[in-house]
């Protein structure tokens, strides 16, 4: 396209003279405009711009009505797609030689040059220098082919800074880093306290004077630690230790065989394999358990951790030592194998194992046997006797009678007491049970005037 330039020159006066230059463009900006106003030609739009200190403005005719928009802010450049509307920029290239009427003018010819002068918004136009230069000054009126290559391409990530830009390139670093080399179209930077070692895998490995590092290696070790790499995972670690990764993905250091859970307090939690480790806590748990706190009530050990099988919890015996236990149980003791525990707090005490199974009984009682489907122990007073899987006193015997059933005497059998609905006692059969004060009852035969009295 055949760039065809107006160029208008304004000679404004303040407390000297300046030459202020805007050329029309053979492009059209996309960006953002004031809003349009009635103006009676171009050079009153460029006196607008001037004085509102823009470097860009639009001048649109229709028939014979003339509006002009300054430029606020610019994207980047597209073909001219309509006459009627002729954008133009302030020329920061004085340079009366750019006027010949028979030389084809380019975009970076207008800004080519300081903005020194003060006639408008020089870092915008500073921002489409640059723009050009990502373009590349080839293009006629930095027009790129693609409508994706904006001024927001030539801006670097949040945190950096360009340290240099090129055709279709824009180099950045962190801020506060030294940009030391540019390799296959990337800049690599190092603090100012460090060097570059090596480019390893795309990226700079940059050490200090007391680092150091291992040819091919992607990390810098202080003193006192080697570089380590083991199973594709790299880490400086103390003599002794391998590189080892989480299954979180964190980094640390382990022995030979170990595999790394994670880090508390600086410290490298190492397990063995197979064995489950929750983030955070300061130990492993093996296969078959999980962690686990104590609970509060009687378990003695709330606030406890431990590794115990699934459902159970910390619990802490009589002498202080800690078991697992399923809620409300007690732990005992452990027998070589596993943990012993007895239903309820301190009111039960472990008597022994019998058939592999945990004894416990509430205190003042012995075990006496199992009952029915040897489910549970049975415990009796110690002058007691079992039978029929109950506890009766020396000389009774589980007996029923009429849906009724107690430990009674030979010959008695257990009966309603008469006008106690809920208790009875051990009468001949061919008796009642009349009662008597303070729950007692006497045996009498029906009909018989019962004396309570001893």
């Amino acid at each position: 396209m055949q760039l065809r330039v107006l160029y208008l020159t304004a000679l404004l006066f303040r407390e000297v003279a300046l030459h202020v230059r805007y050329a029309y463009l053979g492009a059209h900006y996309v960006g953002e405009f004031k809003s349009e106003v009635s103006v009676s030609g171009v050079h009153d739009c460029t006196l607008l711009a001037f004085n509102e200190k823009r470097i860009g403005y639009r001048v649109t005719v229709n028939g014979l009505q003339i509006t002009c928009a300054l430029l606020t802010d610019f994207i980047r450049f597209a073909p001219v797609s309509d006459k009627n509307v002729r954008d133009y920029i302030l020329s920061a290239n004085l340079d009366n030689k750019i006027c010949k009427v028979d030389m084809q003018r380019n975009v970076t010819e207008f800004v080519n040059g300081p903005c020194t002068f003060g006639g408008g918004d020089c870092s915008m136009l500073d921002k489409i220098k640059d723009y050009c230069i990502f373009v590349g000054t080839d293009k006629y009126n930095c027009i790129s082919e693609t409508e994706q290559d904006t001024v927001r391409s030539i801006e670097c990530p949040a945190g950096q800074e360009r340290v240099d830009l090129k055709k279709e390139k824009v180099l950045c670093c962190l801020k506060g880093e030294l940009f030391i080399k540019e390799q296959d179209g990337k800049a690599f930077c190092c603090p100012r306290s460090k060097k570059l070692k090596e480019i390893v895998n795309g990226k700079a490995v940059c050490c200090s004077s007391t680092e150091s590092h291992q040819p091919g290696a992607s990390l810098c070790c202080a003193p006192g630690l080697t570089y380590s790499e083991n199973n594709g995972t790299a880490n400086c670690c103390k003599a002794g230790l391998l590189a080892s990764k989480s299954k979180d993905g964190q980094v640390g250091c382990c022995p030979a065989g170990k595999e790394f859970g994670g880090m508390v307090d600086g410290k490298a939690i190492c397990c063995n394999p197979g064995e489950i480790y929750e983030s955070g806590k300061t130990f492993c748990c093996p296969p078959g358990t999980n962690y686990s706190i104590g609970l509060s009530g009687d378990s003695g050990a709330e606030g406890i951790e431990r590794c115990c099988p699934p459902r159970t919890y910390p619990t802490k015996s009589e002498s202080g030592d800690i078991g697992c236990c399923r809620d409300e149980y007690k732990f005992i003791r452990n027998d070589g194998t596993r943990d012993v525990c007895c239903f309820g707090s301190s009111n039960y005490e472990f008597h022994r194992m019998l058939d592999g199974k945990p004894v416990c009984c509430r205190k003042g009682t012995v075990f006496k046997g199992w009952y029915k489907d040897r489910t549970w122990a049975v415990c009796c007073r110690e002058e007691d006797h079992l039978d029929q899987d109950h506890c009766c006193k020396k000389d009774t015997y589980w007996t029923e009678h009429n849906g009724l059933s107690d430990c009674c005497q030979n010959g008695t059998v257990p009966m309603n007491i008469d006008g106690r609905k809920y208790n009875y006692g051990c009468c001949k059969r061919h008796e009642v049970a009349h009662p008597c004060p303070n729950n007692k009852y006497m045996c009498a035969t029906n009909g018989t005037k019962v004396d309570c009295q001893p």
